[in-house]
């Protein structure tokens, strides 16, 4: 049986991003975050599964293009290099 513990409001106090959230040190079956996305302009739920490499996006929006570039950004902005936003040909940020 799956249980939810809502800790967006302890989140907010802390301001300290997820990597250095105390409370996720602690393993549980998924984190799931939803919200408006600034960068689709939509609301969106990314959810993450523990131990696997799955990550699942739920939104409205119908453009394979632009979706699958958010989600990559989201992979190598999570689990890349510090130069992970940076393209290969160019050597610039994105």
């Amino acid at each position: 049986m799956f249980s939810s513990i809502e800790l967006a409001h302890v989140y907010n106090l802390n301001k300290v991003g997820l990597k250095n959230f105390e409370r996720l040190i602690e393993e549980h079956g998924i984190l799931s975050i939803a919200g408006h996305s600034h960068t689709l302009n939509d609301s969106v739920k990314n959810v993450w599964y523990n131990q696997t490499r799955v990550l699942r996006l739920f939104t409205h929006i119908n453009d394979e293009t632009l979706v699958t570039k958010y989600v990559e950004t989201i992979i190598r902005r999570t689990f890349g290099t510090k130069y992970a936003m940076e393209t290969r040909k160019t050597g610039t940020k994105e």
